[in-house]
């Protein structure tokens, strides 16, 4: 990046360590192990993972067994680091889910707490609440009914904590407000969509 190389990515407890091949990611590896014994750090081999990318002319290529602290790595085709989920063919259906489950959640806590609320407060609570998308930046495959699910998942939030009827269009009022907060990616999700 920017001519230089970057092979590892830190965040709190979170260790991501990136390398071109399995022979650098030993490297990358014992040198963990050996900071890790003289700077008093324990890694926890248990939950630490492995994800190999591969193109797909390369699926059948093998890759061999790695070692942390004499204990052996297991690899997957997906894992949770930092709240996002990756998955080694580069599919986002598994983070929408993800996202879709949140969504949900934090939209069920609204209404139960702030149902008798003024309009323009639930207003503010729900920008504040459900319009930050962490991480859709990553998004770039997905299928069309992964996409709609998050499109259902705003309406039916909106729709309970306004009370509009299923009958009436919400979706004139609820783009106005998310288009003034989120990002492009939503900007076009909610231009495409026509009016309930």
């Amino acid at each position: 990046m920017n001519g230089m190389i970057i092979n590892h990515l830190m965040f709190a407890d979170a260790t991501c360590i990136i390398a071109p091949s399995s022979t650098a990611l030993q490297e990358l590896l014992d040198i963990c192990a050996d900071f890790a014994v003289s700077n008093f750090i324990i890694f926890n081999e248990k939950i630490t993972k492995c994800m190999c990318f591969k193109p797909n002319s390369l699926n059948g290529l093998f890759v061999p067994t790695l070692w942390l602290n004499d204990v052996h790595l297991t690899f997957v085709t997906s894992n949770k680091y930092i709240g996002v989920i990756i998955h080694v063919k580069h599919r986002d259906g598994d983070d929408f889910m993800r996202y879709v489950k949140s969504l949900y959640s934090r939209g069920n806590m609204l209404i139960s707490r702030f149902k008798t609320c003024s309009s323009s407060i639930k207003v503010k609570l729900f920008r504040s609440f459900l319009c930050n998308v962490y991480g859709c930046h990553l998004w770039l495959t997905y299928k069309q009914y992964t996409h709609k699910r998050v499109v259902v998942a705003f309406n039916n939030i909106y729709r309970k904590l306004f009370d509009i009827l299923r009958r009436r269009e919400c979706l004139q009022f609820m783009s106005i407000i998310i288009l003034i907060h989120l990002g492009c990616w939503f900007t076009k999700m909610f231009i495409v969509l026509k009016h309930v």
